[in-house]
This record gives structure tokens, sequence and C-alpha cells, in this order.
């Protein structure tokens, strides 16, 4: 064997032992176990023209100034849903926070916007909207996201916005991992589970448009020094890094993950979409094994599968527009649920 045989022969070696242990340190791998007893979750159905609280969490650190630009251009996709064959449907007010902790969570101008103003004169809704999003690049570079929908939901002189009927939406918009649990020690489902309880019919979605790019390798790339040391200790040290803790807290609401650095008007629609869906969907508490080990009971009777489907994509459940509960009507879904390890809190240093 020549010396450029033996060379192309060592660089094939070197990437397959990147490869595998690149595979290793997947933050997206999981262990998997089934529950020994089914998930039992309980909804109740809303009326047909449903509230919506949409709370818009805006980072204001130096990078954002064109995200929040693109934000507020292309906002019309996202009110069109809601002005045009849906006005009838959804009752919506949105206000914006933005990310900066010092801010506690008090809404941008202490402003509010509603349906009433939008159906009235869209124009000016429009223009309202956009000065309220471009939050500045003045903000803290410790963003938190989370703790700031939190602390909006506790302040006393904006209670009245969260309507106790309505569906609260929240559409977090941020460059950088959330800064929540760190400065809480908290975990992500946490503030969660503190939205739910706010929201006592337990009606809560979360969208993040985040940067999605290179998650699994920058960490994996910084992790793999450490890979050598902790092959014997506990994977979880390195199995979910903090970049994904926004993506947790949508997939544990059946929400939206867009990326930042996409197509805006594409990421708008999709979450006017998601958000006029609400009223016949049901986000999933734990992640389903799969529909075959699932039922749903609507006053106690058993609902045929034909008249719903299980998104795998939003861990939800979906009636069909031919089959959708009575206002007030009693629901619980009973399913097998793994035990996903992307979701436990896990103590990354």
């Amino acid at each position: 064997m020549n010396k450029s045989s033996q060379q192309l022969l060592f660089l094939v070696g070197g990437v397959l032992v990147f490869v595998f242990l690149f595979s290793l340190c997947n933050p997206f791998s999981r262990e998997v176990m089934i529950l020994e007893d089914p998930q039992v979750d309980r909804f109740v159905q809303l009326e047909a023209s449903s509230s919506v609280d949409i709370l818009w969490v805006v980072d204001n650190s130096g990078s954002m100034a064109s995200s929040q630009d693109n934000l507020g251009r292309n906002f019309d996709r996202f009110i069109t849903h809601f002005t045009g064959r849906e006005a009838e449907l959804l009752d919506f007010r949105m206000a914006v926070v933005t990310t900066d902790p010092e801010e506690g969570g008090a809404f941008v101008a202490g402003k509010i916007l509603d349906k009433a103003q939008a159906m009235a004169d869209r124009d000016s809704f429009m223009q309202d909207f956009r000065e309220l999003v471009r939050v500045g690049t003045q903000g803290s570079g410790n963003e938190c996201g989370l703790l700031n929908m939190a602390a909006a939901l506790r302040r006393p002189e904006q209670r009245a916005f969260f309507r106790d009927d309505a569906i609260l939406v929240v559409n977090i918009l941020t460059d950088e991992p959330d800064k929540s649990m760190r400065r809480t020690g908290r975990t992500v489902l946490d503030f969660v589970e503190e939205a739910r309880r706010f929201k006592n019919n337990r009606r809560v979605m979360i969208n993040t448009v985040v940067d999605t790019s290179g998650y699994a390798m920058i960490r994996n790339l910084s992790r793999l020094s450490e890979l050598f040391e902790s092959l014997g200790g506990n994977p979880q040290n390195w199995v979910r890094p903090e970049d994904l803790d926004l993506i947790v807290a949508s997939q544990a609401t059946g929400g939206v993950v867009a990326d930042i650095n996409g197509d805006f008007a594409y990421t708008l629609t999709q979450l006017s979409q998601r958000i006029s869906e609400l009223a016949q969907s049901f986000a999933l508490t734990r992640l389903a094994d799969s529909d075959q080990r699932m039922m749903v009971f609507v006053e106690e009777e058993e609902v045929d599968p034909y008249y719903w489907r299980y998104d795998t994509l939003l861990n939800s459940i979906r009636f069909t527009d031919e089959w959708v509960p009575e206002p007030g009507s009693a629901i619980e879904v009973h399913y097998e649920a793994f035990h996903d390890i992307s979701r436990q809190e896990v103590d990354i240093q």
C-alpha cells in the first residue's frame, strides 16, 4: 500500500470515528420507557367562538433589529387569518413584552391590541403592532423569555388582559438560548405548568421562533472532549443542551417551532393557522407512543377513531370537521406514553 493510500485510509477511519462519537452524544437521542399505566389527559371543549389572548415575547438584545423588522413587515400574513374568514371564530387580543428580565414582563408601552381595533382600522392596527415589536436592541444579553412570560401573567395591572375563558398563546422570538432556567433554577416544564395552572382550562400553546441552525452540531462539538471522560458516567450530563429548552416548551404544548433565519411570511402563516385550529385540537402532556395505543372519550363515551387523528409532529389530538365536541364537553385522552429523556430536566454544567 503506497503512502497516499495509507493517508486516505487514515482519513476515512478518522471520519468514521467522529461520526460514531457524534451519534453517541446526539442531544435528540433518548432512552424510551413505556409507562406501566396509561396516561390520561383531560380537557374541556371551548365555545365555537373562541377567545385567544396572544402574548408576544420579543428579544430586545443587540442582534435582533433585523428580526424585529421582519416580524413587523410580514405581520399581515399573521393577522389576515383572524380578520378574514376566521374573524367570526376568534376573538383575539395581543400584547408585547421583551426578554429582558429587568423589565419584569411589563407590556411594551402598556398597550393592548384587539380584534375590535383590527376590524375598525386595519392599517392603524398594523402600524401599532409594527411599532410595538420594534422593542430596540438595548436589552439584556441574558434573554429570559419564559421568565418574562410568567412575570407577565403575575403582574396585577395586567391581569385583566388574560381572560378566564380564553386560550393563551405565547409567541417567543429570539436568536439566543433562553436563560430563564439558569437564572431561576427552575425547569422548562415548571414554566409550562405555571402557565397551565394560570389558565384553569389548561389551553396553552407556546410557539418559538428561534435559531434552529446547528443545535446538535454545536453542542456535540463542544462536548466531544467531555465524551471520553463521561462514557463511564451519567449520559444525562450531555444529552439535552439548554439550546433546546424553548423547543421543549413548544413540544410540550403542541406549539410551532420555526427558524428565526427562515421565511418570516411562511412562519407567521404557520402560527396563525395553528392558533385558529386550537378549538379543535388538544396538546398531550406527554409524548404518545402511537395512535394505536390511544382512546379518546367525550362525556365518558369513546369516540370512533375515524373522527379524530393524532398529530405526531405536534403531539396533539385533533377532531375532524365532521365531529367537533359540543362546548363545555369533558374530553379525555387515554394513551401509552414514552418517558422522553429530552424532556427531563437535567443538570448541564
